[in-house]
């Protein structure tokens, strides 16, 4: 909850006022198709590689997934 309070002096204090400046552009644009199978496939393979670690994981893609696909408004 005081994440908005600390970040910043840290934030300023270990970057230069030039790095600050910098603005970043979006190379392309992410299709749905991409949106949407991107958490699949991460859940497939850290299910493969780190079983005990899906469950978590497993939440997370399960909340981007439904963000993606449009069955709730905001999450």
């Amino acid at each position: 909850a005081l994440v908005p309070l600390i970040q910043p002096p840290i934030m300023k204090a270990l970057t230069t006022e030039k790095e600050r400046k910098i603005r970043m552009v979006q190379l392309r644009t992410v299709s749905k198709r991409e949106k949407i199978l991107f958490p699949v496939v991460l859940l497939l393979l850290v299910a493969l590689l780190l079983p005990d670690a899906a469950p978590l994981l497993g939440m997370f893609c399960f909340g981007n997934l439904m963000r993606e696909s449009g069955v709730v408004e905001r999450l």
